[in-house]
Formats: structure tokens, sequence, C-alpha cells
């Protein structure tokens, strides 16, 4: 049975509010950065950035459309670990 059939068209539902939550999410990002002064008035900075540095598993939240056939499933996740590098010259 369809469930967007139980309910008709434009009619207020019974669920109270908030009732629909997704799972909670732990993350955690670091940043690591050095300055070397090369002259002066110049600098080179080296910086290292970790996104979801644990690589914890975020899953989104679930298909709230009722009349999709994947109603209340989570079918997503969030981005892997992240792992970037940079050098900047400040000159």
């Amino acid at each position: 049975m369809n469930p967007a059939k139980l309910v008709g068209q434009f009619t207020y539902g019974t669920l109270g509010r908030n009732v629909l939550r997704g799972p909670g999410a732990f993350n955690t990002n670091l940043t690591l950065a050095k300055i070397f002064r090369l002259r002066e008035s110049s600098e080179l900075e080296f910086r290292a950035d970790a996104f979801n540095l644990f690589n914890n598993v975020e899953f989104s939240n679930p298909d709230t459309n009722i009349g999709d056939q994947n109603f209340g499933q989570i079918s997503n996740t969030a981005d892997p670990r992240i792992l970037q590098l940079a050098l900047h010259l400040k000159f």
C-alpha cells in the first residue's frame, strides 16, 4: 500500500513537531601550520589540514518524502577523511 494514500491531500497530519530526526554526527577537523620567515618582508607558510580526521561515518538524514518507496531509509553518507597540504608565500 502506498503511504501517500493514507492521508488526504492538503490535510494536516497528527505528527508532532521534530518527530523526524536524523542520526547524530561526530566530526573532528585539525589544522597544523608553521610560518618560516625568509627575509625581512617575506615569509612562507606551510599548512596541513585534515577534515574528518578520525574517518567517522556520518550518515545523512533519512528520506522524508512519504510517497517515495525509500521513505525513512538512509541512502547517503558525508565525505570520508580529506587531507590537504598548502604552501603560501607572502611577500
